[in-house]
């Protein structure tokens, strides 16, 4: 199993998730490109590190890629590997394109709507170097069936190549560590509602605009509070704008107690446990211009906490509202197992922000209706078993 790294991501998460179930049945190496960033997860198999960097230009990226197919189709000989499954595009590249082994590819998030994916390269990955390499996988998996329906219809991969196979969830072991207790640190959350968002703090996740709605909400719910927890390379510019919207900000690991009770902001930073803080929040915030199929998102519904999330293409609708069967949204919709926002246009965001609000006010201070969507969320969730997830990934292999 390979992926280009180890560090704090939903997709890492996933894939060691999947690694440590696998070695019940097989005997697994875990290949990273490079541990720069570290190791976030726990694993049970072998980790092997080519210590190979990705480059910082488009001659040294060239050449780091060819090292990294010469490292890896030795590695492969070498073990004498069966089947390799790899994780993100740097790695599906490096998997296709060496060793003799049956080949998946898992495919996490969308190749057309993903921020990150633009200008000249974005267009010669999506039109070049995707539908030539990815053709050379035995299977694809695809998280969602969005992001099968991209990789059939507009890559142009055979669909007898590709399936759909969600991520699968240790519900009992995040339940468990939902109900630890917050600590003495963090007791003004046990005594005021707050909003939740759990995750990297990156581009693409729209963490801007929960800060503006949070602002209109304050209006009316002066006690509330919103908690960041996790970290990533925004978040500087995400402290700036809380603070040029004139909210009060606290920082973990910066600031003192006294300031976070004092504050309206609350940035935790990366937290061992964030299901703790998830399990007593009012809602979990979603505001992505694209996922794939959020971990959070299944997550907080296993903590009992309501998701609200933008309907941004794919993952979102086709777990909050399956009835929608894809549809996209216009205007605010009450889903199943969650609610759904329209994204936010340019010309119309203050007025899409206003509606955002609206929703979330209505559900803010009302635990009944929260609890009627998430005792049918729930019953949606024990199809996402360990067991039931593991067989699909059996059959493949």
């Amino acid at each position: 199993m390979i992926l280009p790294n180890l560090d704090f991501g939903g997709a890492q998460r996933s894939f060691c998730s999947l690694a440590n179930a696998l070695v019940a049945v097989h005997t697994v190496t875990v290949c990273v490109f490079n541990t720069s960033l570290g190791v976030a997860y726990t694993l049970k198999p072998q980790i092997v590190n080519l210590d190979i960097p990705g480059g910082e230009n488009l001659l040294s990226k060239g050449r780091l890629f060819i090292r990294r197919c010469s490292a890896l189709g030795q590695l492969k000989k070498d073990l004498k590997i069966d089947t390799t499954i790899s994780y993100l595009e740097g790695a599906n590249y490096v998997n296709a394109l060496t060793g003799h082994d049956r080949k998946i590819l898992s495919v996490r998030g969308s190749k057309y709507y993903d921020d990150n994916i633009n200008g000249f390269m974005g267009f010669m990955r999506r039109s070049v170097f995707m539908p030539v390499v990815y053709r050379r996988a035995d299977y694809i998996v695809a998280l969602n069936n969005g992001i099968s329906k991209e990789l059939t219809e507009r890559i142009g991969i055979d669909s007898e190549k590709v399936g759909v196979i969600r991520n699968f969830y240790q519900l009992e072991h995040i339940q468990a560590l939902a109900l630890k207790p917050l600590g003495e640190m963090f007791d003004i959350l046990h005594d005021r509602p707050y909003l939740i968002y759990a995750g990297r703090l990156a581009v693409g996740k729209g963490l801007k605009s929960i800060i503006d709605s949070f602002k209109i909400l304050k209006k009316n719910h002066p006690g509330l509070l919103m908690v960041f927890v996790g970290d990533g390379p925004i978040k500087h510019d995400l402290v700036e704008h809380a603070i040029s919207v004139r909210c009060k900000v606290y920082i973990h690991g910066v600031h003192s107690k006294s300031q976070m009770n004092d504050a309206e902001i609350l940035f935790l930073g990366y937290q061992v446990n964030p299901y703790q803080f998830i399990e007593k929040a009012r809602m979990l915030i979603i505001a992505s211009t694209s996922e794939g199929g959020p971990n959070i998102l299944i997550e907080s519904i296993i903590c009992n906490t309501l998701v609200v999330s933008t309907d941004c293409p794919y993952g979102p609708s086709e777990y909050l509202a399956p009835e929608l069967k894809g549809k996209p949204i216009k205007e605010v919709t009450v889903g199943r197992h969650g609610i759904l926002l329209p994204l936010l246009g340019k010309s119309r965001y203050q007025a899409g922000l206003l509606q955002w609000c609206d929703v979330i006010s209505e559900y803010l201070d009302d635990e009944e209706r929260r609890k009627v969507i998430l005792d049918r969320a729930r019953q949606f969730i024990v199809k996402q078993s360990p067991d039931l997830i593991l067989d699909n990934w059996q059959r493949i292999i």
